[in-house]
């Protein structure tokens, strides 16, 4: 019994650690996948100028413990990297903002128009033993816009 009383704490707070770990793995895969599914979203044909699809999807992949609003997703569509700069984009960004209804993206959307999805999550910790403040955790994804390509399959 003596033996158990010393373990116990260090096996409860073992278990604690991995428990918050995999909390925070979960956040954080949830906050990749929401960006990602959003931006491939937007990179469709159907879906291109669709802000608030997007953000639908985001929030939708990105529902439960991960916390994400409106406010957590940014939206912007860019040209590419400029060949001359590369510090810039051609023609510059243009972010969808939360007005409503959004604006279009003010040059036509092209092939190569990229569509760059950021959404932001907050991790706290599920059980707040220990004064923690809470991680921002931030994933961006990026997906070309490919119009008016023909995908064909092989006859077999």
């Amino acid at each position: 019994m003596v033996e158990f009383a010393l373990a116990a704490p260090v096996l409860f707070l073992l278990v604690w650690g991995i428990i918050e770990i995999a909390h925070l793995f979960f956040v954080y895969n949830t906050v990749v996948v929401a960006a990602r599914e959003a931006s491939r979203y937007g990179a469709t044909e159907l879906h291109k100028n669709d802000c608030a699809g997007m953000r639908q999807v985001a929030k939708r992949a990105g529902a439960g413990l991960a916390g994400i609003a409106d406010s957590d997703i940014t939206i912007f569509y860019d040209e590419g990297p400029d060949p001359a700069n590369a510090e810039q984009t051609l023609k510059g960004q243009f972010v969808c903002g939360l007005v409503s209804p959004s604006p279009l993206y003010p040059y036509p959307i092209t092939y190569g128009t990229r569509v760059t999805v950021t959404v932001t999550g907050h991790y706290s910790p599920l059980v707040p033993i220990i004064e923690f403040t809470p991680l921002t955790i931030t994933s961006a994804s990026t997906h070309t816009i490919l119009i008016d390509i023909p995908i064909s399959t092989p006859e077999p």
